[in-house]
């Protein structure tokens, strides 16, 4: 009412005189969200000081003017106010775009401030958990102040610690003793990489190192398999043995003793046939061995990865180690299943190139993956 009032005297000046006022609702949907509307009937040609009787004839011959007019302008009334006050249906509407545009936003930045936002995305953007992502970025965020969020070399150093409370190494493979070869195998599913990796370590271990190394494979499901490895074992210049049964693989070890390493490639199977696990375990048994690394692909889904580790822990693998990383860029998926597992990691397999195609696993190398930024 008072918005009418200034607004009468505003267009018809400090004279006008009001004749007459009305309020009500228009519009919305059962009572909601209606507009109220405030009329007002006023005239410029009445003077205070008229007498009453020609004051109300003028005031009722104005405010019928007025009501004769009203009809004829309904519709463009109408038109002004949907132009001027949009209908509940395109205020819902609006409303509706505004909020999806804000929770984007929130979503895309964690609902972290700028500074922390972009870590959080950039940790998304590898294939981190939301959830994870988010616990990391909070822990930061809820230890750091304001001014100390602006300092991005305390920022990364920060990220560097968080994400190492989830990552266990092994440093690499365990020396000999003296007394004794140190047996290692590699276990897991079909297609991951054992045979390919299995060389590479042999062949660091033989030719860089200078280590006395020997081959055992089990993996006679394959028909390639054992040609494979004994193409890279004559070029390694190592023995290679063939173990038919736990029994052939007690021999072999046996009769190698006196290396420094004897690695067993083992048959791959799927992480849904126990019969097939089991038999792994019994050809490891029969070796006594001493390491056990369980080759994992990192293309492979991060709930089927905790599948397969559940599935493998029946061979009791004392390690991870992740092939395939030059396969994928979705490389979150390794720091994913480390955050469920209690399990150190050993190495990375970065190709098919035997012996270079393999680095040790460390901590800045997959806090700089997580993040995007790391070279192996």
């Amino acid at each position: 009412m008072q918005e009418a009032l200034v607004k009468v005297k505003r267009t018809m000046g400090p004279d006008a005189v009001i004749l007459h006022t009305k309020t009500f609702r228009r519009g919305g949907f059962l009572g909601l969200g209606g507009r109220e509307i405030v009329q007002v009937t006023a005239s410029d040609d009445i003077k205070i000081m008229d007498d009453t009787a020609s004051l109300s004839a003028r005031a009722r011959s104005a405010y019928a003017d007025v009501q004769r007019s009203a009809n004829g302008m309904k519709k463009r009334q109408a038109e002004v106010v949907e132009a001027q006050e949009p209908s509940l249906g395109a205020q819902l509407k609006e409303l509706k775009v505004l909020l999806e545009s804000l929770s984007g936003e929130t979503a895309a930045s964690g609902g972290f401030p700028r500074g922390l936002a972009k870590h959080y995305q950039r940790l998304v953007d590898t294939g981190v958990g939301k959830p994870l992502a988010r616990k990391i970025i909070r822990a930061i965020h809820d230890e750091l102040d304001g001014q100390s969020l602006g300092d991005e070399k305390l920022v990364r150093e920060r990220l560097d610690m968080e994400i190492g409370r989830y990552v266990m190494v092994t440093g690499g493979i365990t020396p000999p003793s003296k007394s004794r070869a140190r047996v290692i195998a590699l276990v897991g599913p079909t297609g991951v990489g054992k045979t390919t990796s299995t060389a590479k370590l042999s062949a660091n271990l033989s030719m860089k190192e200078g280590k006395r190394v020997a081959l055992v494979t089990a993996d006679t499901y394959r028909i390639a398999a054992t040609d494979q490895l004994k193409v890279y074992a004559d070029i390694i210049g190592i023995p290679l043995e063939v173990a038919l049964s736990p029994k052939d693989m007690k021999s072999a070890v046996k009769r190698y003793k006196d290396c420094d390493y004897i690695f067993i490639d083992t048959a791959g199977g799927s992480q849904y046939n126990e019969e097939q696990i089991a038999e792994v375990k019994r050809y490891l048994d029969a070796a006594s061995t001493d390491e056990t690394h369980l080759v994992l692909s990192a293309t492979t889904d991060f709930k089927e990865l905790v599948r397969v580790i559940e599935r493998f822990s029946a061979v009791k693998p004392d390690c991870l180690l992740f092939s395939k990383i030059d396969e994928t860029q979705q490389l979150g998926v390794i720091l994913n299943t480390l955050s469920q597992v209690n399990t150190p990691i050993s190495f990375f397999s970065t190709g098919q190139n035997v012996p270079d195609d393999i680095r040790l696993a460390r901590v800045d190398n997959i806090t700089g993956m997580m993040l995007g930024d790391g070279n192996l």
